[in-house]
């Protein structure tokens, strides 16, 4: 029986007994396929020069992501000390982007003061972090507008997360390459939908991990090749979304009823809102 811990315990465990994993071992499994998945949505939201917020940066695996992105400057947030601690060490040789750290709950909102004043960020990259701020609707609308406040006038919120079919109820869940659960909220893409237009965000993009693969595949095959991900697809459980903000307030638009199920090419099904274009024609340009 696996032993179930809250998030940080899980992530100070995980590295303390987790060796730093290489793409030079020749491992070719679904963590690859993720690992590309997000390199191609980085590159795609984050501009040369940016200022970027990592949310949930762990232990700093996707730093070299922003580094190819030509991100400027990096600031990474963690609730795991330990995960702090060994992303500062990956960061020590990095010369060509600006690199800070800070410890942070993403669910404690009264601390989001401690990251940047308002406007401070060009883009907010949340890869498996952001669903943890659906523990409850209070926390999850706060957290939203406080990482609103963190982003410029023409700023993004993006990244990668799992989708459950129930809101804010908890579960235990098999981090992909990780022993042992993690104790961690569920959301629904139509509450995901609901909450980033209720705070003021427009969505950009939206898919399901196959579709995010294939498209991601379509942008950069040799980055593909050489990320070892071309023979183990994706965890269908996952989506990938992108939010711009408005530049005036939108009324609210609620479509969580209007969830509709999608076959996807592979004959898998996709909940995406229904009426929004999905993703496809986003790696256009």
């Amino acid at each position: 029986m696996k032993k179930k811990m809250e998030a940080c315990a899980f992530f100070d465990a995980k590295m303390a007994s987790r060796p730093r994993r290489h793409l030079a071992d020749g491992e070719m499994t679904v963590r690859n396929a993720h690992n590309f998945i997000k390199s191609v949505v980085i590159q795609r939201y984050t501009a040369r020069g940016a200022r970027v917020l990592d949310v949930g940066c762990g232990s700093g695996g996707d730093l070299q992501k922003f580094v190819h992105s030509g991100a400027a400057e990096y600031v990474g947030l963690d609730i795991s000390r330990a995960s702090l601690e060994e992303a500062a060490c990956r960061a020590s040789d990095i010369r060509v982007m600006q690199v800070e750290f800070k410890q942070l709950d993403l669910r404690s909102v009264e601390r989001y003061s401690d990251v940047g004043n308002r406007g401070s960020f060009d883009a907010v990259c949340c890869n498996f972090s952001i669903h943890y701020i659906f523990c409850t609707e209070e926390i999850a609308r706060a957290a939203l507008r406080n990482l609103k406040t963190l982003l410029r006038d023409d700023g993004m919120l993006f990244g990668c997360m799992p989708v459950g079919d129930k809101s804010y109820v908890w579960r235990d869940a098999t981090l992909t390459g990780s022993d042992g659960a993690v104790r961690e909220p569920s959301v629904t893409v139509g509450t995901l939908v609901d909450e980033l237009r209720r705070a003021g965000f427009e969505i950009k993009c939206l898919m399901g991990f196959d579709d995010a693969y294939a498209w991601a595949r379509g942008q950069s095959y040799g980055l593909c090749r050489r990320m070892k991900a071309t023979r183990c697809g994706p965890d269908g459980g996952n989506v990938v979304f992108a939010a711009s903000l408005h530049a005036q307030k939108e009324p609210d638009r609620p479509v969580g009823e209007q969830i509709a199920r999608r076959n996807s090419e592979d004959g898998a099904t996709t909940d995406v809102p229904k009426g929004e274009r999905i993703a496809k024609n986003e790696g256009k340009g």
